[in-house]
């Protein structure tokens, strides 16, 4: 992605210009996010089945933004509790974040076990989502250990299970979220009909979400793309309009919902490009 910079003309320079500027001046966002997410936590009562939900969002904030023993501490916390309750999703859920934690750390035999443990809570659940979101992990672990075919497999599956299930409030961001990977993968194999097909529809579900973080990522995606396109067609001067069209949006969105948006890494994968 870095000689890519090379293919833009001096007004997409400017542009990361601006990119570089934003990310410098735009830590202090993450913390307020954060202390929204703490707030959220302290003010949920320990008997109550949403503090659960809420702790995974606040201990995946705190984990990517370098607090990662308090992220764990948290996550470990919760789960004793979720693990008695009759339904297994809310246990499956945070096994699975802590998974996904630990294999980001590098740390497989516990991911290994976190992530066996969230298939088996999830399989004492009747519910559909718990089931697509255990099979979006899987996919998850898979990409990261270099199985993307086995990941393909998975994030499908996932799918199929996030269309039968009901309407909720994580449907729409987990199903964007599966899109996105397969957009990766996709743009890995130059197989560009896929990949647009899976952005498109990760960029419609965030719009309808109205949610800040898929908006920014599937403006991402989108530029990502189009970027990818140009460098293999460096005469076609539409594509290359269109890869900043939508980092520009990316950077808008951002730059609109800093409070909202708490990983400023985010931003920073840009500046790369």
């Amino acid at each position: 992605m870095k000689k890519s910079a090379l293919y833009f003309t001096n007004k997409s320079r400017e542009t990361l210009l601006l990119l570089i500027l934003c990310f410098l001046f735009n830590f202090s966002s993450a913390q307020e996010v954060l202390d929204k997410l703490k707030e959220q936590y302290d003010k949920v009562s320990v008997t109550n089945p949403e503090r659960l939900i809420v702790a995974g969002k606040y201990a995946t904030a705190l984990f990517f933004n370098q607090q990662e023993v308090k992220a764990g501490q948290i996550l470990k916390d919760n789960i004793q509790i979720a693990s008695r309750l009759p339904d297994g999703k809310y246990a499956a859920n945070l096994y699975a974040i802590e998974a996904m934690n630990y294999r980001i750390s590098e740390r497989i035999k516990e991911s290994k076990s976190s992530f066996d443990k969230a298939k088996e809570f999830a399989s004492k659940s009747k519910d559909v989502e718990i089931k697509g979101y255990i099979s979006y992990c899987e996919g998850w672990l898979y990409t990261r250990n270099n199985k993307e075919g086995e990941a393909v497999r998975s994030f499908l599956r996932a799918i199929r299970y996030f269309d039968q299930a009901p309407p909720s409030r994580t449907l729409n961001s987990r199903k964007s979220t599966t899109y996105k990977e397969l957009t990766s993968i996709y743009a890995n194999w130059n197989e560009h009909q896929l990949q647009e097909k899976y952005s498109l529809l990760a960029l419609d579900l965030a719009i309808q979400q109205n949610d800040p973080i898929a908006i920014f990522d599937a403006y991402m995606l989108m530029g990502y793309m189009y970027e990818q396109q140009y460098i293999k067609n460096d005469t076609n001067h539409k594509l290359r309009d269109q890869a900043e069209k939508y980092y520009l949006l990316a950077i808008n969105t951002y730059n609109k919902n800093k409070a909202t948006i708490p990983f400023p890494s985010n931003l920073s994968l840009l500046l790369i490009i």
